[in-house]
């Protein structure tokens, strides 16, 4: 271009970034500022009522998934930002129910062009019809069915999309000291699993100290350690939507026998669980009683040459993979 005509040249707008939300954004005193007046009072009542667990704050859940989107977002989304929602292409409500009511009202006014939700809001909140949403996002196959007996319609647009972990933090530094444990990751909260002396008294012949990490109950610093230590780890759930759990132990190379179940119900809506969605046999194996699972032990299956659980998160599960796999979905 000549530099007299580039006096007259507009550059064309860059499209704006997808934008993450895990709160209602305040936009005025009007119908829409509503859901952000209601959370801010909720914000203040769980304060002034709950006592917070800081040791819980920063392991895996709702905030490990909004971390892990920071993590990979290489400038490629923009985040909780409270200027204006008009004229944005694409909004992603990963949790909070409220902000998803909140920008379904602006998607049905036209101010923002397309409108996602989840994969952290309850999944008994799409019972209801919601006409707008252009996609509902859900961790995994297997979680979708929930979606599906929920309301059907709402089904039909449900998008796959896993969570990732950061690779680097996530990594086994010290491969060359021996590893002396069986980490027993223990989530009963679900549904009844063998109890822990149980499990004690069937691995003792292993002559490996057993170590439990029990749900709800430790900090990610904790978890990295034991995992450090670890020969393999035994997975106790009922079930997983993706089981991020799963993701930061197969990222430190440990091999993950996962104790199946087959059960039924989930927040009051009936559907199959899945404990380990993401399993494959590069990662870890499915075991449902102790006959099975104390033979692949004895055949050290869990140290095979096919197993390789870090390769497959650093072309499957990190954070930016993830991240690119989210703006792709959404730029369909």
């Amino acid at each position: 271009m000549r530099f007299k005509d580039s006096l007259f040249h507009i550059p064309e707008k860059s499209e704006p970034k997808p934008l993450i939300l895990t709160r209602p954004i305040f936009l005025g005193l009007n119908t829409t500022s509503i859901p952000f007046i209601l959370w801010i009072f909720l914000r203040i009542t769980k304060v002034l009522t709950f006592k917070q667990n800081l040791k819980n704050i920063f392991s895996s859940g709702h905030g490990a998934v909004y971390n892990s989107l920071v993590r990979g977002s290489l400038s490629r989304l923009d985040f909780n930002n409270w200027g204006k929602i008009t004229g944005r292409k694409k909004v992603v409500v990963i949790s909070s129910r409220l902000a998803a009511l909140q920008m379904h009202f602006h998607k049905k006014n036209g101010f923002i062009e397309r409108l996602y939700a989840g994969p952290n809001i309850e999944f008994i909140f799409f019972r209801k019809n919601f006409p707008y949403l252009s996609g509902i996002l859900v961790p995994s196959k297997e979680s979708s069915s929930i979606i599906r007996s929920a309301n059907y319609e709402n089904f039909k647009k449900t998008l796959i999309w896993p969570s990732g972990v950061d690779p680097k933090y996530w990594e086994n530094r010290k491969t060359n000291k021996k590893k002396s444990e069986i980490l027993i990751y223990y989530k009963n909260q679900k549904g009844p699993i063998p109890s822990k002396d149980i499990i004690k008294l069937k691995l003792s012949s292993f002559n490996l100290n057993i170590n439990f990490i029990d749900y709800g109950s430790y900090t990610i610093e904790e978890y990295k350690k034991a995992l450090e230590k670890s020969k393999f780890m035994i997975f106790l759930s009922r079930d997983e939507t993706q089981g991020l759990a799963f993701f930061e132990a197969w990222s430190m190379n440990v091999f993950t026998y996962v104790w199946e179940y087959k059960v039924k119900t989930n927040e009051g809506l009936d559907y199959e669980g899945c404990v380990c969605p993401y399993i494959n046999k590069s990662v870890g194996k499915y075991v449902n009683n102790f006959d099975c699972l104390i033979r692949s032990i004895k055949n050290k299956d869990y140290s095979s040459k096919d197993i390789s659980p870090r390769n497959w998160i650093l072309k499957n599960g990190t954070d930016k993979i993830s991240v690119s796999k989210l703006i792709k979905l959404i730029s369909c």
